[in-house]
């Protein structure tokens, strides 16, 4: 369903990371493409909870929005340091289960 969302909005977008987990968790994600600048992320939740993304960089980046089924909110940040792996942290209540798409362009 993400990945889907993904190509009819960014085409040229190359997905990275896609995994569904319990919340709260760090993701470690390989250094960004040649040729690509940002990376993004869409998230969906169990309804009734809320997340939040951090890029972890000398800029820190992040982004929040309320769980709904019904919508893939998505969000893209600039990289400091492409060539390095990155670390997201998603905060998510404990135990919540949320589903998540990293991609790059």
């Amino acid at each position: 369903m993400q990945k889907h969302a993904l190509l009819d909005r960014g085409p040229s977008a190359v997905v990275a990371v896609a995994l569904t987990g319990k919340g709260p968790t760090i993701l470690t994600v390989p250094r960004v493409p040649a040729g690509r600048k940002r990376i993004g992320v869409s998230v969906n939740c169990d309804k009734g909870t809320a997340w939040k993304v951090t890029l972890d960089q000398r800029t820190p980046a992040s982004s929040h929005a309320l769980c709904d089924m019904d919508f893939i909110p998505s969000v893209d940040f600039p990289v400091d340091h492409p060539e390095r792996n990155n670390t997201l942290k998603i905060s998510i209540d404990s135990g919540a289960r949320f589903w998540i798409t990293v991609y790059y362009f």
